[in-house]
């Protein structure tokens, strides 16, 4: 087994309302996939930033095969804080030059770590006499949850884009492309069942949004999750009426089993992120932005198995006041066996 880490010769090209596609490398199993954000951009003698502009420049993000996805962000802020929050915020995102100021390089990263061993080393297993019985693979070559590119038909990656705009007023991209790092694992002369013992999980990621153009009392804005998956994380984004974060819409947060009739998560929405801020370290409050973590609902470190439960079974509550064009949404994170 060899573990590669490289980044792609080819990139893709940034388009003002565009999309650009890539083909995914067809050696081994995909673990983690790195893309980078480069842009030039020249700022006006006026200008007012917009917080996320960088990753609301990424409209989406798409990696499909075949008719199977394997991953779907529909907006870039929820790529970007998925894994801001995995990595007690050490990511990349980059201010704005100053208004008046020369034309500059700004970056953004985004991360997709397919498994739930994002933040562990390596670690070997020994017996009492030294031997090496296995090695546990953490970090970018985490193993639990893989893409299998090397037999898929037509693997690719796509971005689509959004306007200039986004960046906030009085800023101009000169140029600007998305770079990728791919780590993987490629196997010699082992044969898969030696890695995978009890058959490949593929990842099943996407996301979805409810209106919060109707206020809600008592939890009653209710949010369907998806079913026929194991569900490990989901990232709640809250966005008002000016597509801005914000923790203003929202005032409370719950998951509901409707048929047990339970409430195990039942939540002020500030003292969420609270304990959201805790558990994942970060520095700072993020406004609007919250992972739950399904473990900690299930008492499972796998996640919630909703594999065999049906859609409406598990569902996330939000009490919410009427905001024109406000939206919550859901990015889920979960994974399957191999179809």
């Amino acid at each position: 087994m060899r573990l590669h880490q490289y980044t792609l010769s080819e990139y893709m090209t940034y388009s003002s309302s565009g999309a650009s596609t890539l083909d995914v490398p067809k050696n081994g199993y995909i673990t983690q996939l790195d893309a980078h954000l480069l842009a030039n951009v020249t700022p006006a003698a006026t200008t007012v930033e917009d917080t996320d502009g960088l990753a609301k420049l990424v409209d989406s993000c798409r990696i499909s095969a075949a008719g199977q996805t394997y991953f779907d962000a529909g907006d870039g802020r929820e790529w970007l804080y998925w894994g801001y929050f995995r990595h007690r915020g050490q990511t990349r995102k980059d201010s704005m030059p100053a208004a008046g100021g020369a034309a500059t390089n700004v970056r953004a990263s985004f991360e997709i770590h397919l498994g739930f061993e994002a933040q562990r080393t390596p670690t070997a297993v020994v017996t009492g006499d030294g031997t090496v019985v296995r090695t546990q693979i953490g970090g970018p070559f985490d193993p639990t949850v893989v893409i299998p590119a090397h037999r898929l038909s037509n693997p690719q990656i796509e971005v689509k884009w959004k306007t200039a705009s986004e960046l906030g007023t009085g800023y101009t991209i000169n140029s600007a492309y998305m770079y990728w790092t791919v780590s993987e694992i490629v196997l010699d002369h082992e044969d898969e069942k030696d890695i995978w013992p009890n058959g490949l999980l593929v990842p099943r990621v996407e996301s979805a949004s409810e209106a919060l153009d109707t206020a809600h009392s008592n939890k009653q804005l209710r949010h369907e999750v998806p079913t026929s998956l194991v569900l490990y994380q989901t990232l709640i984004l809250v966005l008002d009426g000016s597509d801005d974060r914000s923790d203003t819409p929202v005032t409370e947060l719950s998951v509901e089993f409707p048929p047990e009739r339970e409430t195990p998560v039942d939540l002020d929405w500030i003292d969420a992120l609270i304990e959201n801020r805790k558990r994942c370290e970060v520095a700072s409050n993020i406004a609007g932005a919250y992972l739950l973590e399904w473990p900690n609902v299930s008492g499972d470190e796998l996640g919630i198995d909703l594999t065999n439960r049906r859609v409406g079974d598990c569902e996330i509550g939000l009490t919410n006041a009427a905001t024109s064009s406000g939206v919550a949404r859901f990015f889920h994170v979960g994974y399957q066996p191999e179809p």
